[in-house]
């Protein structure tokens, strides 16, 4: 039955990011009551979030802000990456509807879990979230220092994926090289 959860929830995924929101939010219920059914509560938290990332495609606000609130909410499960998945998704609802202070507020509480995790893909991405949110505010000090902040995480992911890259077209190399022989 986990698996089969699992499939609705990636597939719930594959069809946000081809911007088929309906059948995205279809797979998410179908994820949701199977995981809500089997108590696998990892799961129902991570199809929460995930459904507050479809409704904030699709510009549906008040849902997304109550799926994320439903996972923070939670007395069943906590979790940090999931915690901090809910309050960046707070912040981009918030900042979306020019609610900026609050969107900071989320921003930086997320920004704090992904700093404790030392998670650099949560740490740029909430550092842009606020950078944003300060700019549209013209703090624009503040606006300078996230950006920056964003660049230094978002550079130093960059890297790392073109380390991975170099290895494994150096590996491919050897493997082609040894073959050949």
């Amino acid at each position: 039955m986990t698996r089969l959860t699992s499939n609705y929830f990636n597939l719930s995924i594959i069809h946000d990011g081809l911007k088929d929101y309906d059948s995205a939010l279809f797979y998410l219920e179908r994820s949701l009551h199977l995981s809500n059914e089997t108590e696998n509560h990892h799961l129902y938290s991570m199809a929460l979030n995930r459904r507050g990332e479809v409704y904030l495609h699709v510009g549906k606000y008040e849902e997304a802000a109550m799926s994320y609130k439903q996972v923070l909410d939670s007395k069943n499960y906590q979790n940090s990456w999931e915690n901090c998945f809910a309050y960046a998704g707070l912040a981009k609802v918030n900042q979306r509807l020019g609610h900026y202070d609050k969107s900071i507020e989320y921003g930086l509480i997320s920004l704090a879990i992904a700093r404790q995790m030392n998670s650099k893909w949560e740490i740029a991405q909430d550092a842009h979230i606020l950078y944003e949110s300060y700019k549209a505010k013209n703090d624009f000090v503040k606006a300078l220092e996230m950006h920056e902040f964003y660049k230094q995480y978002s550079d130093s992911l960059l890297v790392k994926q073109k380390k991975r890259k170099l290895i494994f077209l150096h590996l491919k190399q050897n493997e082609l090289s040894g073959a050949a022989r």
